[in-house]
């Protein structure tokens, strides 16, 4: 299962809470400048186009009104409907709240009613499918009371299966269709194992296996309501859905159905990004009735400016999506041939965003990639008086002065170890150099071998 997916991250560029570095890393492996800045934020440049991102959001003067826009779902709505883009019809209210106007606004729409927090994120505070006013009044309540919620949204409920479609300029590069958090009864495993099961599988995957299903009483009383417990077998092949809602981050499925999107509804996405000012790519949240069929309809629910990457990244099912690599493609259109064997450099995320965190700096430049073509991948093993006399230091120096790039480290067997990337002449340069050895350091047999490729950062480090 795991296979289907290649995760990005090493021990110094962690990805979890931060998927946006991706768009970075893809960037910079392209050879374009870039520059990290507080709050997540980062800066391209690319023979005198620039672009700057907070998360994988657009951020620059050109974007400010339309991330004010979608900030707030019944702004977003009605800059939508001016656009002729069909979206389901509501109103939007404000503390502090009269109750019974709001109770009466979704009587005058008709049950089932969709009641959602109006500024809030990846699901919460939304009751999708509210069926009657006794409901109402207890999320209402619930909203107020107990969450403290001040901008709700009241409106329709549209009947369908939730999508996200990732946009970038005219073009969708990614459709996620978001199932319910389920399971699937096999025959002989409980509710309680089968869902043991699925957090296991979640686990395997980069993205997922941060949102596992968790036990609470929303999965209690949906697990009743099938006339089940924890510890009840269902039949095989038995459907038992979770949530009510669709959102991965409670343990929903991502399936990757970008070849299977209708060319209309990817219009409906690709016009919805279209109608924000000074901003061209996003997720757009899509409600779509009878899919696939002739009778295909959609409402646009939301967009959201810095969707995250994981879901088409690493889908539960399906194929995944390189997004990082067609937004750089739209924004820097021209540079896909820049990356040559550029999938195993990275750029030490960790160390590079230190001085921001601790308030040292506002921003912080990052090493480029190397521009020429390094073709060799070797291990070094030096053998002599080699460790504890400077001699790390010094094939770090000497193989900078190559254009080596790698780490180096001391053996258990008392050598020093080189993994090493550069030319071929590089290489051969680094190998024969002697100049400037440690007084105390003797070198009595050097060995090289062929080394399948391996990830590295610009420089040499010392381990």
């Amino acid at each position: 299962m795991a296979s289907r997916w290649k995760s990005p991250e090493t021990d110094f560029f962690p990805v979890t809470g931060n998927g946006w570095a991706l768009i970075a890393l893809e960037a910079w492996r392209r050879g374009i400048s870039l520059r990290l800045l507080r709050d997540r934020g980062f800066r391209l440049n690319f023979e005198g186009t620039e672009v700057s991102f907070k998360l994988s959001r657009l951020d620059q003067d050109s974007a400010r009104e339309a991330n004010r826009i979608v900030g707030n779902k019944d702004a977003t709505k009605n800059l939508l409907s001016r656009n002729s883009v069909k979206t389901p019809r509501g109103k939007a209210f404000t503390a502090p709240f009269n109750r019974e106007d709001i109770r009466s606004t979704a009587q005058s729409i008709g049950f089932p009613v969709a009641l959602k927090a109006n500024s809030w994120s990846k699901g919460r505070g939304v009751y999708s499918k509210v069926e009657n006013m006794q409901d109402f009044r207890y999320y209402l309540d619930t909203l107020i009371d107990d969450l403290d919620c001040k901008h709700l949204l009241v409106e329709e409920h549209v009947r369908g299966t939730d999508f996200r479609y990732y946009v970038a300029g005219d073009q969708v590069i990614g459709v996620i269709r978001k199932v319910r958090a389920h399971v699937i009864g096999d025959g002989y495993s409980t509710v309680r194992e089968l869902i043991e099961q699925k957090n296991s599988a979640r686990k395997l995957n980069p993205y997922l296996r941060h949102a596992p299903i968790r036990m609470d009483s929303e999965v209690e009383r949906l697990i009743d309501a099938a006339g089940l417990t924890e510890e009840s077998v269902p039949t095989d092949e038995q459907l038992i859905y979770l949530r009510e809602k669709s959102n991965v981050s409670a343990g929903g499925d991502s399936v990757d159905y970008t070849e299977m999107a209708s060319t209309k509804t990817k219009q409906l996405a690709i016009d919805s990004i279209a109608a924000l000012p000074g901003v061209s790519h996003g997720g757009v949240d899509i409600i779509v009735e009878n899919p696939g069929t002739e009778e295909e309809t959609a409402a646009v629910l939301e967009i959201n400016a810095a969707a995250e990457l994981g879901l088409h990244l690493f889908p539960a099912e399906g194929a995944p999506r390189d997004i990082p690599g067609a937004l750089i493609d739209h924004y820097f259109p021209g540079t896909s041939h820049l990356q040559g064997q550029s999938s195993f450099w990275y750029f030490d995320f960790k160390s590079a965003v230190a001085p921001i965190l601790k308030g040292v700096a506002a921003e912080v430049e990052v090493v480029s990639i190397p521009k020429r073509v390094l073709d060799q991948w070797v291990t070094v093993r030096y053998q002599g008086v080699v460790q504890r006399v400077g001699f790390r230091n010094w094939v770090s120096d000497r193989a900078r002065a190559a254009g080596v790039h790698g780490k180096v480290s001391n053996a258990s067997d008392g050598s020093v170890v080189a993994y090493l990337c550069g030319t071929r002449r590089g290489i051969e340069k680094l190998v024969s150099d002697r100049g400037g050895l440690p007084r105390s350091a003797s070198i009595s047999e050097v060995t090289l071998e062929e080394a399948d490729p391996f990830i590295v950062t610009p420089g040499v480090s010392i381990a």
